[in-house]
C-alpha cells in the first residue's frame, strides 16, 4: 500500500454531492469496509440513536487528475484528465477512471479520516485473447485483449491501487472490434491478473 505522501492532488477541484451524482451507496460501502477498524460508519439516513459516525457526503472534493507515485492519472469526465484516464489496478487489470475523490470525515473522538478513492469501470476480458499472436508471451510483453467499448460496472478503489498506465489500441478482428492494452510500465514487474 502506498503512503499518503505519494499521492498529490491538484490545487483546485470541484465539490460534488455524492447522492446527486448517484455515487453515495458505492462510496459509502467502500469506506465502511475501509474504516471499520477505526469507526462504525453509518448512512446519513440512520436514526440518531444508532451508534456510529454518519457519512454525510454533500461537498466532496472531486479532481480532474491526481499524481500517484509520480504518475499522473486523470478522469474520463474532465477535459484535463482525458489524456491519462486509463490505469492498471492491482497488477494488470485495466480500468477507465470515472471520478477521483478525496473523502474526509471526522470521527466522534476527533480523528480525521481521509479516503483518496477513484470510481473506475474495469475492462471486460475477450474470449478471443487466447487466439492472438502474442498470447503465449502476453504476460511478459504486457499485452492483453479486451472487449471493445464495453466496461464492467462501476467500483470504488483506493488511489494506492493504481499500478501503472497502458497504451490502448482498437483492432478489427473478424466482424468485431477489440481493445488491445500494452503496458507502459518498463521499470517494475507487475503482477499478472488471473482470469
Amino acid at each position: 500500500m502506498l503512503s499518503v505522501e505519494l499521492i498529490v492532488y491538484p490545487k483546485y477541484g470541484r465539490k460534488i454531492d455524492l447522492k446527486h451524482a448517484g455515487l453515495y451507496n458505492l462510496v459509502y460501502e467502500h469506506l465502511r469496509k475501509e474504516w471499520r477498524d477505526t469507526t462504525a460508519l453509518i448512512p446519513d439516513t440512520a436514526p440518531h440513536t444508532q451508534d456510529g459516525m454518519a457519512f454525510i457526503a454533500v461537498a466532496v472534493p472531486s479532481f480532474s487528475h491526481v499524481i500517484v507515485a509520480g504518475v499522473r492519472y486523470g478522469t474520463s469526465t474532465a477535459h484535463r484528465g482525458l489524456s491519462c484516464r486509463y490505469a492498471y489496478i492491482n497488477g494488470r487489470q485495466p480500468v477507465d477512471i470515472q471520478q477521483i475523490l478525496q473523502v474526509s470525515c471526522t470521527s466522534p473522538n476527533g480523528q480525521i479520516l481521509i479516503g483518496g478513492i477513484a470510481i473506475v469501470r474495469p475492462f471486460l476480458p475477450s474470449e478471443k485473447a487466447g487466439g492472438m499472436p502474442w498470447a503465449a508471451r502476453a504476460v511478459d510483453l504486457g499485452i492483453d485483449t479486451w472487449k471493445a467499448t464495453r466496461l464492467g460496472p462501476a467500483q470504488v478503489v483506493n488511489l494506492s491501487e493504481f499500478t501503472g498506465q497502458f497504451a490502448l489500441a482498437r483492432v478489427e478482428h473478424g466482424s468485431k472490434y477489440l481493445w488491445i492494452t500494452m503496458s507502459l510500465c518498463r521499470v517494475s514487474t507487475m503482477v499478472p491478473m488471473d482470469r
